[in-house]
């Protein structure tokens, strides 16, 4: 996931009519509409089934560092994957498979390998691949906050990052991983181009209505919640952005005010805070890291009634011990977040009478829903 960029501040590109899943029936998309980083209207994946909503929860699975300290290669450990049974027990009482985002020095670690692997081997949850490029080799570039953006690498050295990361996943789990998320959100121009030759068929690297430019990232600002297609020669993926949407009496067009309260100035005299507080607008992503329970479930249902069918619900495993990120930092924090997790995915099997599904399994969904 990202390193120390606030989920609270817009986990948001191509506006389109409806935040709901349709999917054009052509197989091939044109050259011109099919930028993975400005989708068109055309691309945007309309599900027409009439099942649904769904949720998609996923775990970034990564070792703990210092959040406040500059990138390293060095000075991180790799054990609080051993306390994923808090989250583990709440997922099997609401019979979810999260898909866990491995990144490398966690494929490379035989406790933590062991542990996903029994879960694998249960048929409790899948693999996905993350890449963190500061501890992902070749090391090949200079350690900057720019570079921490695998997007923002040279072509050659983002694909030789993806492409061990892809075989250490295999080599260790026995899989190879068909679904990626760029670490920090760092996806660019030529990584459609390496998803496609390592075989990924889905990527979850964007983060919708978010703006990370100004550490050098990408911005996201206009991509809505919806999944999309894009593609790369013709091989067609599927984009499934991180969900984060507005909400309040004024929800329905923060996207045309979203340019106004990101202006700099407007962050300066806190008119997004000021908007919340009076109940006008307010942004929000599903996560237990930072973002409370009812803002989680009020823009949940806000995008529900604007369309949107499948949302992504992400946190990161280290959180899952107190002190190693800085939304839980002792063991009140943990109970929180805990207590966060079994209260949303409840709301969101009753009140929103939803369904829990993986990538994959959505992905199946939708290319039936194409062929009916």
């Amino acid at each position: 996931m990202t390193r120390a960029s606030r989920p609270d501040l817009a986990h948001g590109r191509a506006h389109t009519s409806s935040n709901g899943l349709n999917s054009s029936k052509s197989s091939v998309l044109s050259d011109s509409t099919n930028n993975h980083l400005n989708p068109s209207r055309e691309n945007i994946v309309h599900y027409a089934g009439e099942a649904g909503p769904f949720l998609i929860t996923c775990v970034d699975v990564e070792e703990e560092f210092n959040w406040n300290a500059p990138f390293s290669r060095h000075g991180y450990t790799t054990v609080s994957l051993r306390s994923i049974g808090v989250a583990k027990r709440i997922f099997d009482k609401f019979h979810i498979r999260p898909i866990y985002f491995v990144d490398y020095p966690v494929a490379k670690n035989d406790p933590s390998v062991a542990i996903l692997s029994d879960i694998l081997n249960a048929g409790e949850g899948e693999i996905g691949a993350q890449l963190h490029p500061w501890v992902n080799p070749p090391f090949d570039e200079d350690l900057t906050v720019r570079n921490s953006y695998p997007g923002n690498l040279p072509p050659w050295l983002e694909g030789a990052k993806l492409r061990l990361l892809t075989e250490i996943i295999q080599e260790r789990f026995g899989i190879r991983p068909t679904v990626y998320k760029a670490g920090r959100y760092g996806v660019g121009e030529n990584t459609k181009g390496m998803l496609a030759e390592n075989g990924y068929r889905i990527d979850m690297s964007v983060r919708s209505h978010c703006d990370l430019s100004d550490d050098d990232g990408p911005d996201f600002r206009r991509i809505t919640p919806s999944p999309y297609w894009f593609q790369h020669d013709q091989h067609r993926i599927l984009e499934l952005p991180l969900t984060c949407g507005y909400f309040g009496r004024l929800g329905r067009w923060g996207l045309k005010l979203q340019r106004t309260i990101d202006h700099p100035a407007a962050r300066r005299f806190h008119v997004l805070g000021i908007l919340s507080y009076l109940g006008l607008l307010n942004r929000a992503t599903i996560t237990p890291e930072g973002i409370p329970l009812r803002e989680a479930k009020a823009v949940t249902k806000a995008l529900h009634a604007r369309g949107l069918k499948v949302f992504i619900l992400a946190f990161h495993s280290p959180s899952l011990e107190p002190g190693n990120t800085p939304y839980v930092r002792n063991h009140l924090d943990l109970a929180r977040l805990v207590e966060w997790l079994e209260e949303f995915l409840y709301f969101f099997s009753t009140d929103m009478a939803g369904q829990f599904v993986t990538p994959q399994e959505f992905l199946d969904l939708v290319s039936r829903d194409e062929c009916a």
